[in-house]
Protein backbone atom coordinates (compact mmCIF):
# COMPACT_ATOMS: atom_id res chain seq x y z
CA UNK A 1 0.00 0.00 0.00
CA UNK A 2 1.33 3.42 -0.95
CA UNK A 3 0.49 6.73 0.66
CA UNK A 4 1.14 10.19 -0.70
CA UNK A 5 1.35 13.57 0.99
CA UNK A 6 1.35 17.01 -0.56
CA UNK A 7 3.04 19.73 1.45
CA UNK A 8 4.49 23.15 0.93
CA UNK A 9 3.64 26.84 0.61
CA UNK A 10 1.67 26.42 -2.62
CA UNK A 11 -0.57 23.79 -1.06
CA UNK A 12 -1.11 25.95 2.03
CA UNK A 13 -2.05 29.00 -0.07
CA UNK A 14 -4.43 26.91 -2.20
CA UNK A 15 -6.10 25.64 0.97
CA UNK A 16 -6.50 29.19 2.30
CA UNK A 17 -8.02 30.31 -1.02
CA UNK A 18 -10.51 27.44 -0.75
CA UNK A 19 -11.38 28.67 2.75
CA UNK A 20 -11.89 32.17 1.33
CA UNK A 21 -14.62 30.80 -0.95
CA UNK A 22 -16.82 30.32 2.11
CA UNK A 23 -16.13 33.82 3.40
CA UNK A 24 -16.92 35.46 0.05
CA UNK A 25 -19.77 33.13 -0.96
CA UNK A 26 -17.88 32.10 -4.10
CA UNK A 27 -17.84 28.84 -6.00
CA UNK A 28 -14.47 29.64 -7.55
CA UNK A 29 -11.71 32.00 -6.42
CA UNK A 30 -8.40 32.34 -8.21
CA UNK A 31 -5.21 34.19 -7.40
CA UNK A 32 -3.92 37.21 -9.27
CA UNK A 33 -1.05 35.05 -10.53
CA UNK A 34 -3.42 32.48 -12.05
CA UNK A 35 -5.65 35.13 -13.63
CA UNK A 36 -2.61 36.62 -15.36
CA UNK A 37 -1.73 33.18 -16.78
CA UNK A 38 -5.12 32.72 -18.49
CA UNK A 39 -5.30 33.16 -22.26
CA UNK A 40 -8.90 34.27 -22.35
CA UNK A 41 -10.91 36.98 -20.65
CA UNK A 42 -13.31 35.85 -17.96
CA UNK A 43 -15.72 37.90 -15.90
CA UNK A 44 -14.42 38.35 -12.37
CA UNK A 45 -14.86 40.43 -9.26
CA UNK A 46 -11.71 41.63 -7.53
CA UNK A 47 -11.17 40.90 -3.84
CA UNK A 48 -8.28 43.15 -2.89
CA UNK A 49 -5.71 42.58 -0.17
CA UNK A 50 -7.06 39.28 1.18
CA UNK A 51 -5.05 38.26 4.21
CA UNK A 52 -3.77 34.69 4.00
CA UNK A 53 -3.04 33.18 7.42
CA UNK A 54 0.65 32.43 7.72
CA UNK A 55 1.70 34.95 5.05
CA UNK A 56 2.92 38.49 5.55
CA UNK A 57 1.70 39.92 2.25
CA UNK A 58 -1.99 40.02 1.30
CA UNK A 59 -3.13 38.58 -2.03
CA UNK A 60 -5.52 39.90 -4.62
CA UNK A 61 -8.11 37.23 -5.39
CA UNK A 62 -10.69 37.07 -8.16
CA UNK A 63 -14.18 35.66 -7.81
CA UNK A 64 -15.27 33.98 -11.05
CA UNK A 65 -18.69 35.26 -12.08
CA UNK A 66 -20.75 32.38 -13.47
Amino acid sequence: RMEFAVIGDTVNVASRICDACKVHDAQILISDFLKNQLNEKIETQLIENYIIRGRQEPLDLYKIVL
